[in-house]
């Protein structure tokens, strides 16, 4: 694995696992969030050269036996929503004037090791699909 890259990707993941992190905390609150949204993990699986997810195609709905170019991502972005709500339960995002920032006194460390490892987790499912 490319250490270079797995740093940016640590940090795409970080700022998705913070805007995530808010949302879910305003939603919580009864604020309507629909629509907003950051996708730095499916691009993050693309530049790491993971199938497109192409589940939702119409043309596999009624088909009993799915063909080869069949790809569903759930399987590498469900571990990741899950850790970013694991991680954001324990977490306090704040909104400031340079952007969202983790609550003063929390420890970014913590959440980009564990960030650092799924990252190392997509990279040898990677390896393991080629």
């Amino acid at each position: 694995m490319n250490e270079h890259l797995k740093d940016h990707f640590i940090s795409l993941l970080f700022e998705e696992y913070k805007l995530a992190s808010f949302i879910w905390k305003l939603m919580s609150l009864g604020v309507n969030m629909d629509g907003l949204d950051v996708r730095n993990h499916h691009i993050i699986l693309d530049i790491i050269g993971f199938p497109a997810d192409n589940s939702g195609d119409a043309r596999f709905r009624d088909m009993d036996e799915l063909p080869d170019d069949y790809c569903c991502r759930d399987w590498l972005t469900d571990p990741f929503l899950e850790l970013i709500r694991k991680l954001s339960e324990a977490k306090e995002i704040v909104l400031t004037d340079a952007g969202l920032k983790l609550k003063e006194g929390q420890d970014e460390t913590i959440v980009r090791k564990e960030l650092g490892s799924h990252v190392g987790w997509l990279f040898e499912e990677f390896q393991a699909l080629t």
